[in-house]
C-alpha cells in the first residue's frame, strides 16, 4: 500500500503547503493555499496577474466573487470550482463571502503547471456550481477521473483532483498507473495513511509510485486528493508567474504589462 512520505504543518497566517522547496517534489502542483479566515464574513483580495498555471478554486463555506482583466465575471458557489487557465497572462481580482450565520472563510487554492503548448495561449476558464461536479458514492470529480466517470470538462494534464467525504471508520482506494505524484489534505477530520495519523489541516506528501492508496478515516472527513504524472519540463518563475522557459515568460511578462496598462487607463488598477 502507498504511504505518506512527509506531512507538512499548517503554518499561522501562511496558507501556502507547497513552495519553492518542495515544488520539485509535487510538479505540476506548485502551489497549494488552503484553510480557514476565521473571524471575518468578508475577504478581498485585490489585483494581481497570474501566467504559465491554472488556479483551480474551490470555497467552502463561502462563496467567491471573481472578476478579471478579460471582461470576465462570475460568483463561484460553495463548493463549486473554477479552473483559470492563465495562459500567457491575466490579471484577476477575487472576493470571498461567508455564508449565512458563518464568521469564516473556507479556502483551497491549487495551481497546476500549463504544458508548453498551453503556457503562452490566451487564458480560458470555465466554473462549475456543486451540482455541476460529477460524483462516484463519496467522490466528487474536480478534474481528471475516479473509476469509469470523468469530470464534466475535460483538461489536458494527466492529473486527478478529487474531493472524498467519509464517515468515521470508513476507508477510501485509489490506484493510477501514470499518477505516481501527489499529495492529501483533510479539511476536517482526521485518516489514517499507511499508518500514520494525517490530522486537519495537515498536508500529506505521497510516496513517488503507482502502488494503491488506502485511505481510513479515523473521524467523520472530508479531504482533497491531487494526483499527477510527473512533471517533464523545467520551472522558470516570477512571482505568480510559472513557465517551461525564459522565452515564454518574457512573452507572458510583456502581456501582463500591457493588460495593466489597460486596466490602468479604466480606472480599475491604481499605478504605484
Amino acid at each position: 500500500m502507498r504511504a505518506l512520505s512527509q506531512i507538512i504543518e499548517p503554518k499561522t497566517n501562511h496558507p501556502a503547503y507547497i513552495n519553492h522547496r518542495i515544488r520539485h517534489l509535487l510538479a505540476p502542483f506548485v502551489l497549494f493555499d488552503a484553510g480557514r479566515v476565521k473571524g471575518k464574513n468578508s475577504l478581498m483580495i485585490d489585483w494581481h496577474p497570474h501566467s504559465g498555471v491554472a488556479t483551480v478554486t474551490m470555497p467552502y463555506d463561502a462563496k467567491l466573487i471573481h472578476q478579471d482583466s478579460m471582461g470576465h465575471t462570475g460568483t463561484i458557489e460553495d463548493q463549486g470550482l473554477q479552473w483559470m487557465a492563465s495562459g500567457k497572462g491575466i490579471w484577476h481580482k477575487e472576493r470571498y463571502e461567508a455564508n449565512q450565520k458563518k464568521n469564516d472563510i473556507g479556502i483551497m487554492q491549487l495551481w497546476v503547471l500549463l504544458p508548453p503548448d498551453e503556457e503562452v495561449a490566451c487564458s480560458r476558464y470555465f466554473n462549475l456550481k456543486n451540482s455541476d461536479i460529477i460524483q462516484v458514492g463519496n467522490t466528487r470529480i474536480l478534474l481528471g477521473a475516479y473509476k469509469d466517470k470523468q469530470a464534466c470538462h475535460k483538461i489536458s494534464q494527466d492529473i486527478s483532483y478529487l474531493d472524498i467525504n467519509l464517515k468515521a471508520g470508513e476507508s477510501w482506494y485509489f490506484q493510477h498507473k501514470t499518477q505516481s505524484r501527489g499529495f492529501v489534505y483533510p479539511r476536517t477530520g482526521s485518516l489514517n495513511i499507511g499508518g500514520i495519523q494525517l490530522n486537519t489541516e495537515h498536508l500529506g506528501l505521497l510516496e513517488e509510485n503507482t502502488q494503491e492508496l488506502k485511505v481510513t478515516a479515523i473521524t467523520d472527513s472530508q479531504f482533497v486528493l491531487a494526483a499527477s504524472a510527473p512533471w517533464p519540463h523545467k520551472i522558470v518563475h516570477q512571482y505568480g508567474q510559472m513557465h517551461t522557459n525564459l522565452l515564454a515568460l518574457e512573452i507572458a511578462s510583456d502581456e501582463i504589462r500591457h493588460q495593466a496598462k489597460q486596466l490602468q487607463k479604466s480606472g480599475e488598477l491604481i499605478s504605484n
